[in-house]
C-alpha cells in the first residue's frame, strides 16, 4: 500500500504541474496590474497578502499501532479534510487549522498466531496553529514549509471482524499534537492559490493506560493533500 501511495503521489504531482503550466498561459492583458505592482513573469499580479480562507483534503496513511510484545495493528489507507483561516505576510503566514482524518482498521498481528481481521476505524479530530514560510517565484509557483502545534481527540473504534453486537462507543483519547508540513503552490490569480502539501502528524496520546500493562500508542500519520486558499479582499 505504501508503494502504491508513493507512486500515486508522484503522478499527482506531475499532473498538477502540467495543469498549472498550461494554465499559466491563459492570462490576458486585462489582468495587468498598476505600474509598480509586484507581478509574476506573465504580467499577472502576485498573490496579495492578508487574510485568507482555505480548504484541504487528501489521503492519510496511519503508521502501524505498536502495543508492545510484538503486537501491532495495521490500518487501511484513509482520508482527511479540513479548513484553515490565516494571515499571509507574503513571505510568512500563520493559520488556524481544523482537520479530521479516518483510517479503517485492517488486521491485528500477534506473534505465533495467524493475522486477526478487524472492523472499525481510527478517527482523529485536530485543532492546530501553523507557522509557515513561503518562497514564491515570479511564475506563480512557490514552495513552503512549516510546523504546527495543537491538540487532537482520537476515537479508537475497532473490533473483531464479522462479530455482531459489538460496542460502537470506541475509546476516546486526547493527544498533544505536532506536525511538520511542506509543499508547492501555484497562484491562479491574485486571490486564489493551489497547494500540494505533505504533512507528518505526531499525536502524543495523553493518559493512554488501558489496564493489564498495555497502553494506546501514539498516533502518527503521513498525509498528502490538495488545498485551495482564497484571499479576502
Amino acid at each position: 500500500m505504501y508503494r502504491l501511495f508513493k507512486k500515486s503521489s508522484f503522478f499527482l504531482v506531475l499532473g498538477i504541474i502540467g495543469f498549472s503550466t498550461a494554465h499559466a498561459g491563459s492570462w490576458d492583458e486585462d489582468n495587468a496590474p498598476p505600474a509598480g505592482s509586484v507581478v509574476t513573469a506573465d504580467g499577472s499580479p502576485a498573490p496579495r497578502k492578508g487574510f485568507y480562507l482555505g480548504v484541504e483534503g487528501g489521503g492519510t496513511l496511519l503508521n502501524d499501532q505498536n502495543y508492545g510484545h510484538g503486537v501491532t495493528m495495521e490500518s487501511n489507507p484513509g482520508y482527511n479534510g479540513g479548513i484553515t483561516l490565516g494571515y499571509d505576510y507574503r513571505w510568512f503566514r500563520i493559520e488556524e487549522e481544523l482537520n479530521a482524518a479516518r483510517n479503517g482498521a485492517d488486521k491485528l498481528r500477534v506473534p505465533g498466531l495467524p493475522d486477526i481481521s478487524l472492523d472499525g476505524h481510527t478517527t482523529s479530530y485536530s485543532a492546530m496553529t501553523n507557522a509557515i514560510f513561503n518562497l514564491r517565484g515570479d511564475t506563480g509557483f512557490g514552495v513552503f514549509a512549516g510546523v504546527g502545534v495543537g491538540g487532537s481527540a482520537i476515537d479508537y473504534n475497532y473490533q473483531l471482524a464479522h462479530q455482531p453486537n459489538q460496542d460502537d462507543d470506541g475509546t476516546w483519547k486526547g493527544a498533544f499534537t505536532v506536525q511538520a508540513l511542506g509543499g508547492i503552490s501555484y497562484a491562479f490569480n491574485p486571490t486564489v492559490e493551489l497547494d500540494l502539501e505533505y504533512r507528518f502528524v505526531n499525536a502524543f496520546v495523553v493518559n493512554g493506560d488501558l489496564g493489564g500493562g498495555s497502553s494506546i500508542p501514539d498516533y502518527r500519520t503521513n498525509n498528502l493533500d490538495l488545498g485551495l486558499k482564497f484571499f479576502l479582499a
